[in-house]
This record gives structure tokens, sequence and C-alpha cells, in this order.
């Protein structure tokens, strides 16, 4: 069999990332005057939903508060691409090993 591409899935296929994207999150809520704060419990219940600002949104509701989601989430982007900047984040175990014998091979990858 042969293989023409290799597709990765969105952050934290990669690298894991959550502890930094959840840090992230409750910055941008302290930032915008939010006394919100996502342990990692939390945050893991709230996974279960694909997206950042439907994250937020229905946190909000949850919580009875309006809020400017789309806002938030990009000041939440904003303050994860900070951290990626500053933090060594190292590919999971294999990632390497897999794009080298992509590469090899001439089989094509994306991370989505």
């Amino acid at each position: 069999m042969s293989y023409k591409a290799v597709l990765f899935g969105s952050i934290g296929t990669l690298a894991e990332t959550s502890d930094l994207q959840r840090d992230a999150f409750n910055e941008a809520f302290k930032i915008s005057g939010l006394d919100w704060f996502w342990d990692e419990d939390i945050y893991r219940k709230l996974l279960s939903k694909s997206g950042g600002t439907t994250r937020i949104n229905d946190y909000a509701k949850e919580t009875s508060v309006e809020i400017d989601g789309k806002k938030i989430r990009n000041l939440k982007t904003k303050i994860f691409n900070e951290y990626l900047n500053k933090h060594k984040v190292e590919p999971r175990d294999g990632v390497k090993e897999i794009i080298q014998f992509c590469k090899k091979n001439k089989i094509k990858n994306w991370a989505c």
C-alpha cells in the first residue's frame, strides 16, 4: 500500500498544549475583567465541544454573564501564541519520526 499524504489534527495533536491553552484562557478572562478560572476538571469537560468561542459562550450562559466570546477568544489566541514563543514545546512521542518518514518517502504532511 502506498500513501500520498498524512494529515495531522488541530492544536494538541503534534505537541501537548492543553495546559498552555487553559492558561491562556484564564489570562484572557482576567484581562477581560472576568473572575472565571478554568481548572483542569472544568476545562476537560468544556473540551467535549469544539471551538474556543463556543466554550466561552456556553460557559457565559451557565454563569449568566454577557460577554463577547469571539473577542475573548481572539485575546486568548494572542496570549497563547505569545506563550508558544516563550516556552519550548516539544513534539509528542513519534511525531518527529513520522515527519521524517514522510520526507524520506515523499509523502506530503499537513497540520490541519
